[in-house]
């Protein structure tokens, strides 16, 4: 077989260059793994789900001058028949306490969303109005809790996979809200989850900080 320059045949040429290309590829993903914040690492590689706590800390981040985290909702976007909720879109609502409009006296409010895998936070461009400042309760226990809509959801399955009424189920909605229930405390933030049915709605609330079902109710229509 003829040689090539440096006494190498074309083939052992060849596995040194896959074998170059490898090392280049191991050095490149673990370096972006590392160091290349989301979401661009996760253009390059399957991004594992993120913590509550990361979750938390990027609706911290995204807060501008005068705003408060107004409310917080949680979309599944896979499969949710099973223990595990799977990846989720998160929505963030800011309230702009500072002043009202002048015209209306209204408050702005503004909504931002990104999924927990990504992690890219995208601004809705829509713009509402509240007509009462809003209060910063909310955003302080949001902060806090212990408890994110995945690890909600695990506690509240068990219950889910008994009911009768589990095929029947269609969507959920999933929201993070103050306790109105008699049996709740007002104060307290709470995991809603609401699976909507053909013939009605199974409603479970958890407290975002213990884990406990707070409220569970099946209402169905004829």
């Amino acid at each position: 077989m003829k040689k090539l320059l440096g006494g190498f045949s074309p083939v052992i040429w060849l596995l040194l260059g896959v074998f170059f290309l490898a090392i280049v590829y191991f050095v490149g993903m673990s370096l972006a793994k590392t160091y290349l914040p989301a979401p661009y690492k996760c253009w390059l590689m399957t991004c594992e789900l993120a913590s509550w706590e990361e979750i938390q800390q990027i609706a911290l981040k995204n807060i501008k001058e005068n705003e408060v985290i107004s409310d917080v909702s949680a979309f599944p976007k896979t499969n949710f028949k099973s223990a595990e909720l799977g990846e989720v879109s998160i929505h963030i609502n800011y309230a702009d306490n500072s002043k009202p409009t002048s015209a209306a006296k209204q408050y702005t409010q503004r909504a931002v969303f990104f999924d927990d895998r990504m992690l890219w936070v995208r601004d809705l461009d829509m713009m509402t109005f509240s007509t009462e400042p809003t209060g910063v309760e909310f955003g302080t226990q949001f902060l806090t809790t212990r408890l994110g809509p995945r690890e909600a959801y695990r506690v509240i399955w068990d219950r889910l996979q008994t009911s009768p009424y589990l095929e029947d189920i269609d969507v959920v909605g999933v929201g993070l809200h103050f306790g109105k229930e008699v049996s709740q405390d007002p104060t307290k933030l709470v995991w809603d989850f609401f699976f909507l049915m053909r013939k009605g709605r199974l409603v479970y609330q958890v407290d975002a900080e213990t884990g406990k079902i707070t409220y569970e109710i099946a209402a169905l229509r004829e």
